[in-house]
This record gives C-alpha cells, sequence and structure tokens, in this order.
C-alpha cells in the first residue's frame, strides 16, 4: 500500500518556505507531512530522516478517535505539523528499528509507525490533516461513521462534515463501487464482531452501541452478514479463550503434575 503521509526528523537545523511563509526548522524536531508536500520539499538525506506511513496505518489511529473534531473536512488547510521537543531517544529507536531489514514484525511496525503519529496528538489539526490523507470518499465515509458508530447516520451527514456534497458523495461511492448503506452496515457489523469477541458485555448493549435499538433485528442482521449468531461468536471465543489458557498453563511447567 501507498504511503499517504510521512513523519520527517530533522537532523541539521534549517529553513523552508511553505505557503509564502518561512519556516524554521530546528534540530531534532519532527514533521508530519502530507504525501504530496513531502515529495515537493525533495528533504536532503543529510539533514533529515524520512519514515512514510500508509493509509491502512492512518485509518487504524483514526479507529481510535472517539470525539469527532468540528473542522474535520476538506476545508481544512493544515498540511504541514511540527513538534519542536519530541522524546528523542523514542524518535531515534523508532527509526533505527526500520533500517534494519527483517527485524520489525507488522504488528510492531503498526504499533511504532502509531507511536510516530501519537506524537502529534496535542495539535487539534492532526485527525483533519489524517481524515484528509485518506485517498477515497468510501474510506473517509468509513472514518467518519467510526468516530461514533451508535449515531443515526444518513448520507446528508457525511456532506455536513465538508466532505463534498452529497449528490457528489453518491456519485464517487458508485465510483468506487460501492454505496453508503453498505459502508454503514460493514462499519457497525465490524464493532459488532470486535465487541463480541474482547468483551464481555450483553448483547442488547451492543446492538445499542452499534446503532441498532432492536436487539432481535440485530442480531438477525449479525447472522445474515456474517452466517453464524452472534451467540455463538461469543462462546466460540469464550472456548478459544480457556483453551489457550490450558495451553500456556501446560506448557509453562503446570503439565509436570500428569507425569
Amino acid at each position: 500500500m501507498t504511503h499517504v503521509c510521512s513523519v520527517i526528523l530533522i537532523r541539521r537545523s534549517f529553513d523552508i518556505y511553505h505557503e509564502q511563509q518561512k519556516i524554521s526548522l530546528h534540530n531534532e524536531s519532527i514533521l508530519l507531512l502530507e504525501k504530496n508536500l513531502a515529495d515537493d520539499f525533495a528533504f536532503c538525506s543529510p539533514d533529515t530522516r524520512r519514515l512514510d506511513i500508509d493509509e491502512l496505518t492512518v485509518c487504524h489511529y483514526l479507529q481510535n478517535i472517539r470525539q469527532l473534531p468540528r473542522n474535520l473536512g476538506l476545508h481544512s488547510k493544515d498540511r504541514l505539523l511540527i513538534n519542536q521537543s519530541p522524546p528523542m531517544p523514542l524518535v531515534t529507536a523508532i527509526f533505527d528499528s526500520f533500517n534494519e531489514s527483517g527485524v520489525n514484525s507488522p504488528i510492531l511496525s503498526n504499533m511504532l509507525y502509531l507511536s510516530c503519529l501519537s506524537m502529534f496528538s496535542h495539535k487539534k489539526e492532526l485527525i483533519p490533516l489524517l481524515f484528509n490523507s485518506i485517498s477515497t470518499v468510501s474510506g473517509k465515509v468509513e472514518r467518519l461513521i467510526s468516530f461514533d458508530i451508535a449515531k443515526r447516520w444518513y448520507l446528508r451527514d457525511i456532506a455536513e462534515k465538508n466532505v463534498y456534497q452529497r449528490e457528489s458523495n453518491q456519485k464517487k461511492l458508485q465510483d468506487e463501487n460501492t454505496c453508503f448503506s453498505k459502508i454503514l452496515l460493514a462499519s457497525r457489523m465490524s464493532m459488532a464482531r470486535r465487541l463480541l469477541e474482547l468483551r464481555q458485555i450483553p448483547l442488547h448493549t451492543i446492538a445499542e452501541k452499534c446503532g441498532y435499538s432492536s436487539t432481535s433485528y440485530f442480531i438477525n442482521t449479525f447472522r445474515q452478514y456474517y452466517g453464524v449468531n452472534a451467540t455463538s461468536v461469543c462462546a466460540t471465543f469464550a472456548r478459544y479463550l480457556f483453551l489457550t489458557y490450558f495451553a500456556f498453563e501446560y506448557w509453562s511447567g503446570s503439565h509436570t503434575c500428569f507425569m
């Protein structure tokens, strides 16, 4: 997957010009830039180090944001964020780890990318910048819905968040071989499965958290979507936890009592 933004580590102080303004970049500061801007600057490698972040990682970061910023949408102009005093030991360790091929597992790599993005979490412009870096309308719609799965969403709500106009949304989603109702259903079912697998909470509560006022309708929708009952997912995951715990106890040494 191609990258959509980049984190730049500054290794020597120098100036750049962005939108007719001079910006002084200091040694041991970091930048977050959208892809096109990072490519345009063509930073000199002796003075900087670069870490490219793909759209999937950005979506994972946004998926954990539960408060929807008011200025979210295409009208946000921020394309560059600066952290003048990041935790340098951590920053250096992250960049060094990606220089060694085969060292990082996919899970660890994802965690390190997310750590880089979190270093800009104090900036109110971070979420709009990341949101605008998503290349597809369907991706933007999915992320908007993820901010509040329980909400009764309509296509007009997306237009109100400045993600194109309603008619334009419909056309662009058709061009991407999807539609609003499919994205909404997939988002709700994905959340439902995560809640069923990771949390021991009642089905009616899960239904409410996923935007369903009727538990029976939620159960029926879940069965039609996944081909299994929601209750069986809970039971399957409970058995998995039991077997995992038993295997851990056995192989950690407690199996000696069976000898």
